[in-house]
């Protein structure tokens, strides 16, 4: 039942890009990844069936794709940077999006930043940047839709700490592959900074991505690439900066 599964996880990322040439690509990396979590059992074949369909019915319509792009006093493009980010807050017209710092940080004052943010659905909207924080490496963005049509969804935030080894799944923008999915562990939590260390594959346009554990909560957000896994700012830190 769960190889089926998986095959049908593999079809839903069946847009994924080809890799680079050092990294496996996204599709190689969901086989292998779910031959290994049929191997651990880590849920039964009914709660892994619940488990698939709400992450792709109510977790990835809140993901999204934020795309900034620099110029500086000529209109020149300076700088393009591409990453993730997902839906913590929605009001009557208007939603909030947290990303990563990188994604949105300028390097010249002098530079006019425009932001862009591509929603599950491929529509693009202007957004702008609220606040940048370096304590955090967050940013927050707005962007203005009708909520009721672009059916776009808030993803929740686990209240709770999770446990080290617990199953995760990371959602986002990974290989310049919307919505990818990728599995892995929390290996470590650093009490000191905050951070988690997870064997998630992640890159620069992971950053930002959301990491759900199997109660489809958000635990933490990609803030880092360390040695070619994600680096989660963990859901602590998260909730002090969204304000939950």
């Amino acid at each position: 039942m769960k190889r089926y599964l998986s095959i049908l996880i593999i079809l839903i990322t069946s847009f994924f890009l080809a890799a680079c040439n050092n990294q496996p690509s996204p599709r190689a990396l969901l086989i292998r990844q779910y031959d290994e979590y049929i191997d651990n059992d880590i849920l039964e074949n009914e709660a892994f069936d619940y488990f698939i369909n709400q992450v792709s019915n109510f977790i990835i319509p809140g993901t999204v794709v934020v795309k900034a792009v620099a110029r500086d006093a000529m209109n020149q493009v300076r700088d393009v940077r591409e990453g993730t980010g997902f839906v913590y807050a929605i009001f009557e017209n208007s939603l909030r999006v947290v990303t990563s710092l990188e994604t949105v940080k300028i390097t010249d004052e002098t530079w006019t930043l425009t932001v862009e943010i591509m929603d599950f659905a491929n529509r693009s909207y202007s957004a702008l940047v609220l606040n940048r924080s370096e304590e955090y490496n967050l940013a927050k963005i707005k962007f203005d839709t009708n909520v009721a049509i672009s059916k776009i969804r808030r993803i929740d935030v686990s209240a709770f700490v999770p446990m080290d080894y617990e199953p995760l799944m990371m959602i986002s923008n990974y290989q310049l592959s919307r919505n990818s999915m990728l599995m892995g562990l929390l290996i470590e939590k650093d009490a000191e900074t905050g951070l988690y260390k997870t064997d998630i594959p992640a890159d620069e346009y992971a950053l930002g991505g959301a990491v759900i554990n199997t109660r489809r909560q958000v635990i933490g957000m990609v803030v880092d690439v360390e040695e070619g896994f994600a680096l989660l700012l963990g859901v602590t830190q998260l909730r002090t900066y969204l304000n939950l």
